[in-house]
């Protein structure tokens, strides 16, 4: 079933890109957006590190609306989420075929999760 899912997905995205690449505007703008992944790969493992910190109780619960990490062990744990996030990116560690996929619907739901956690 996922593999079927994942067929689609790819199967969308392969469209989406064609339509884009098709106009000479929208090319250069999604040429942009590529170039600017890395980004998105660290903000992604700020958003998980705080996501993660603010649901987890007890005396290593981050605050979401504090930039930095407090202590020492928030910066190894925002560390090592941002070398998994970074790898992930790259297309490393991804063993299965719908795992891709899975990054991108996983990174879709975190970010509505922090618009819905984020200050207003």
């Amino acid at each position: 079933m996922l593999d079927v899912l994942a067929g689609r997905l790819s199967a969308t995205r392969d469209a989406a890109v064609g339509a884009i690449r098709s106009k000479p505007k929208l090319s250069g703008l999604l040429d942009v957006v590529l170039a600017l992944q890395p980004i998105w790969w660290v903000v992604r493992a700020w958003l998980t590190f705080k996501i993660l910190g603010t649901f987890v109780p007890g005396p290593y619960s981050v605050d979401f609306y504090d930039i930095f990490p407090d202590g020492p062990l928030d910066w190894v744990a925002l560390i090592t989420i941002t070398l998994v996030s970074v790898q992930w990116g790259r297309g490393k560690w991804m063993p299965w075929r719908w795992l891709p996929q899975l990054r991108s619907i996983g990174s879709a739901v975190l970010f509505v999760i922090a618009l819905v956690i984020a200050p207003p």
